[in-house]
């Protein structure tokens, strides 16, 4: 979070941006976003069903830069990171998969009305196949709305990884990775 916000006050300072700089008023607010119950239950009470790959869905421009989202379930999880599209990007290759190989899909929704519209057309489209959906929502702008999903995905994996007693302190391949991060020993 803290370098997407970075980024966003650098990028404010440019003569050709076209947006403010973003302040406490509209960040801080987001940092209570809360996954939907719904979510969270499906996931605590039967994690395999995700932990064997689901999608995640949301708009452009939160597709490009929202990696991070992906990386909390591995590094959090050690689940694989869940492949991120825009719906667009969703309806031409994901969708066909997940009719042939069903799997959960969390759609993530910031306030834009064209978002709305997106994420209702979505949600009916999985159900017409028979596959449900995970709708975040988070009530701030595209540019903005990262910060609420971010919160909202920490507040769904804190409690899965308690259940599942995932160990952050002695991770697997402890020890192992020094090749890669011991490579400067000087450092």
């Amino acid at each position: 979070m803290a370098g997407y916000l970075a980024a966003l006050q650098f990028v404010a300072q440019l003569k050709t941006a076209r947006f403010r700089q973003p302040t406490r008023e509209q960040i801080l607010p987001l940092m209570s976003a809360r996954a939907p119950a719904d979510l969270r239950d499906a996931m605590l009470q039967l994690p395999s069903a995700f932990s064997q790959g689901f999608n995640l869905v949301t708009a452009a421009p939160i597709s490009d830069f929202a990696q991070n989202l992906a990386c909390k379930f591995m590094e959090g999880l050690y689940w694989p990171c869940p492949p991120i599209s825009d719906f667009l990007q969703f309806a031409h290759g994901p969708f066909q998969q997940m009719n042939a190989h069903p799997k959960p899909v969390i759609i993530l929704q910031g306030n834009d009305p064209m978002e709305t519209e997106m994420v209702q057309r979505s949600v009916r489209m999985l159900h017409e196949v028979g596959l449900g959906a995970y709708v975040v929502s988070v009530d701030a702008p595209p540019l903005f709305s990262i910060f609420g999903f971010e919160a909202a995905l920490n507040d769904l994996i804190f409690p899965v990884m308690q259940r599942l007693q995932v160990n952050q302190v002695q991770w697997p391949g402890k020890g192992r990775d020094d090749l890669l991060y011991g490579f400067c020993p000087d450092l």
